[in-house]
């Protein structure tokens, strides 16, 4: 499978198994990279920026797609402040300069 199947299929797979449930408790997974078997992603909602949810998370994510995903050997949580909160706090401040 090539690299651009491969990555269509974690975001299927993110979107049909893990982000159900992520959903749930107000949140979701995004893809971001998959690389020599370690599978990056951003949590974006509820579940964005907690520190408690990280390995939570993690281990929730590879156990629903390691027997998909065989050469999967880690998921990796970006933590930090997500592009679409960034996005929104500039245009706050914008809108607050009259820019």
């Amino acid at each position: 499978m090539g690299q651009m199947a491969l990555e269509n299929k974690i975001r299927d797979l993110l979107e049909d198994k893990v982000n159900p449930r992520l959903r749930s408790h107000g949140g979701s997974a995004s893809f971001r990279m998959y690389e020599d078997g370690v599978l990056h992603v951003r949590m974006l909602g509820q579940c964005a920026n907690c520190p408690a949810a990280v390995p939570e998370n993690e281990t929730l994510i590879f156990d629903e797609l390691k027997n998909e995903i065989p050469d999967l050997q880690k998921v990796q949580v970006i933590t930090g402040v997500s592009d679409e909160l960034l996005g929104w706090a500039r245009k706050r401040v914008e809108d607050r300069r009259g820019c």
